[in-house]
């Protein structure tokens, strides 16, 4: 890969303005810097050529964008889930996840509490691009079928003042329903973006008709920024009286940072709409889930024992503890789900065990002003005998929240080394055109061929330049494509699903950096080929990476009950690979067959159903597929597996299936390094 980089690297011609004494153009630059909050934002961006500026990129919204599929509670206001990346924890120290999970109930719309909305619309001239001013045109007649009869509605307008076009109103006739799509009806974009008199004007029509037992909520809409003073401010001073904001975002170029903490300070929630099909389905099926509270003032207090320390956090304000810290969430909407992640450090020496991880303590005040405080929630590991961390995670929500973090902090590190090339290619810039104005200053122009003399220019200060432009651009692209070869083996954990949009912005980054360093079209496909994940370097024996491989996966599946467990035959990409693979076959039977609560099918057994479903083991990479051999075998869960070759490692990967759910229990994987009988034992590789 680095020669296909390398035999294409060269220096792109600069454009030369022959009227102009300087050269204004730039060699190898990118696109425009543009603004994103989360992955959706930054595909976006990265569909038009752009990597986003590393200060536009928010951790927490990309952990935030993903449903990770908490559990509905149905008899109480939200329910509580604390995961641990791993069961089991070197206790020589390193380096662990913990994510807590929060998820409110579902009411239907008709059982809400009565709401007095105020939406206040941007119609500045640019949202006549893409037509967005059309998408919500659009999403308002899905909107008003929903109003009740107890509802007040109003809408503002804005562009360079404010406008109310419907006042508050409450909805209880068919006349007041047509008056306000008429009122939608007649929006029509033009003029500059006065945020100010937008927002104030919206709190002025909610104060309107403020009522206590009302949700009373300003939907503040705008594709693009402007004149911002004094905004937070205003939000939390209407907050403290009752009335909270949610913003939401259209386009690219609206204000990301500002969106953000508007909501934060206004105690609302903030969404980034891309185009108007997302549109639609906010204002049709999950308005309620930025407007409606399933509980206020919501308290989240982590406590650790002395052996782990917080290292970093995401996910609303927090307050470092003696040892742990306290989360504030000021709302959690109906139907909504919020999640808090954790990066955390056990320190060296805790005895080996079952032991502690962190306490959760959760308190908040129910919609009706009644203060609840919940169980404790308590997670503990398995802390082993170990000089090393234990590698990857195998719980699946933590798994999929660490890789949208990894994705959005790889983002950044790509787009700070970028936007640092582009500063040396101004530098350069800058050294060319002064020598091409000494030169221009003091030769023939008419005779001069401007162009050849600005590219045969040089210096020692040039060739300085030109060379650490390469070399920014040759790492950022190898980091780029090591960022997407994690990213894609997360994606294997998870049984091949998710991350799509993640993958193509890196994909997208690739393209641009190849066009920056002149890589010809033809070879650009070679380097989004993935790069080898190294393994931890460590002197273990081989049945040490695979004990600790399938304790991880026992652990993590949490059994208390006597459990009938199919494993099936781990697959193989290569021939070459059968004796290393039947060795991590009876492996993986001996871990488990050391368990007194877990019997395993006979191995016939699976070799005789796969016979008579006329299916061979490699069927069992679909998922469906294995569900369907684990039920024939009367087996409570799955353990499925593969074995990938390396250069210079063998990637071993299991995943534990419930058959009845069908829902993957636990992922684990171990890369152990390719050792002499390793290598042995895999033949030809």
């Amino acid at each position: 890969m680095q020669n296909v980089m390398e035999k294409n690297v060269k220096k792109k011609s600069f454009l030369v303005l022959l009227l102009s004494i300087v050269c204004t153009a730039a060699i190898l630059a990118g696109g425009a810097s543009e603004g994103g909050s989360s992955s959706t934002h930054g595909k976006y961006l990265a569909g038009k050529g752009t990597i986003v500026e590393p200060g536009y990129i928010h951790e927490d919204a990309y952990i935030a964008q993903i449903d990770y599929d908490y559990p509905t509670p149905v008899d109480r206001d939200f329910a509580v889930y604390v995961y641990s990346g791993n069961r089991q924890l070197s206790n020589m120290g390193q380096q662990e996840y913990l994510q807590i999970g929060l998820k409110a109930r579902k009411m239907e719309f008709s059982e809400l509490p009565p709401m007095n909305l105020a939406f206040v619309i941007d119609r500045s001239g640019s949202m006549n691009n893409n037509e967005k001013i059309e998408w919500v045109k659009d999403s308002f007649e899905l909107f008003i079928e929903k109003v009740r009869e107890v509802d007040y509605v109003s809408l503002v307008t804005f562009s360079n003042d404010a406008d109310v076009v419907f006042k508050s109103t409450k909805m209880n006739s068919e006349r007041k329903t047509k008056k306000f799509l008429s009122a939608v009806e007649s929006i029509e974009a033009g003029g500059g973006t006065n945020l100010t008199a937008g927002l104030e004007a919206g709190y002025t029509q909610v104060m309107s008709n403020f009522r206590d037992g009302y949700i009373n909520r300003v939907l503040f809409l705008t594709d693009g920024r402007g004149p911002s003073q004094w905004l937070s401010d205003m939000a939390e001073t209407y907050k403290a009286m009752g009335v909270n904001v949610s913003t939401i975002g259209l386009g690219s170029d609206f204000d990301v940072n500002l969106m953000v903490e508007l909501a934060k300070a206004g105690g609302g929630s903030s969404r980034f709409i891309s185009d108007r099909e997302v549109m639609r389905k906010t204002f049709s099926d999950e308005l309620d889930r930025m407007v409606v509270p399933a509980a206020r003032n919501v308290q989240i207090r982590v406590e650790f024992p002395e052996y782990i320390k917080l290292s970093e956090t995401w996910g609303y304000n927090n307050t470092a503890l003696e040892n742990g810290v306290l989360y504030s969430l000021p709302t959690i909407h109906n139907g909504d789900y919020e999640t808090i992640l954790a990066e955390i450090d056990v320190l060296p020496s805790v005895r080996t065990g079952i032991n502690e991880v962190a306490r959760v303590i959760v308190e908040y005040d129910s919609l009706y002003d009644q203060h609840v405080v919940l169980e404790p929630s308590v997670i503990t590991s398995d802390f082993v005998s170990s000089q090393v961390p234990v590698f990857g995670v195998s719980n699946y929500s933590i798994l999929k929240a660490s890789t949208m973090l990894y994705v959005a902090r790889s983002m950044k590190t790509i787009g700070a080394q970028y936007y640092s090339t582009q500063r040396l290619i101004e530098r350069l810039n800058e050294e060319k055109n002064n020598m091409y104005r000494d030169i221009k200053s003091t030769s023939d122009s008419q005779t001069m061929n401007g162009q050849e003399v600005y590219d045969s220019l040089t210096s020692d200060q040039i060739k300085i330049l030109e060379s650490e432009i390469n070399t920014s651009f040759l790492n950022t692209i190898e980091y780029t494509r090591k960022a997407k070869s994690i990213v894609l083996n997360n994606r294997m954990k998870l049984d091949n699903e998710g991350f799509e949009d993640e993958l193509l912005i890196l994909d997208k980054y690739i393209d641009i950096l190849a066009k920056d360093l002149n890589v010809a079209d033809t070879e650009v496909s070679e380097l989004k080929e993935p790069v080898e994940i190294y393994p931890v370097v460590e002197n273990r024996s081989l049945d040490s990476y695979l004990g600790n491989l399938f304790n991880e996966l026992y652990l993590s599946m949490k059994l208390d009950a006597e459990t009938i467990i199919a494993v099936a035959p781990f697959l193989q990409s290569s021939a070459h690979m059968s004796d290393f693979t039947e060795y991590v076959n009876q492996s993986a039977v001996m871990s488990f067959s050391q368990s007194e609560n877990i019997k395993i099918v006979d191995r016939s057994r699976l070799e005789d159903i796969l016979s008579e479903q006329k299916m061979a083991l490699a069927g069992l990479t679909d998922t469906e597929n294995a569900l369907k051999i684990g039920e024939l075998l009367s087996a409570h869960c799955l353990v499925t597996g593969n074995v990938i070759p390396m250069k210079e490692s063998v990637v071993v990967f299991s995943r534990a299936l419930d058959v009845e759910t069908g829902e993957v229990i636990a992922v684990s994987q171990a890369i152990i390094p390719k050792s002499d009988s390793i290598s042995a034992m895999i033949n030809a590789f």
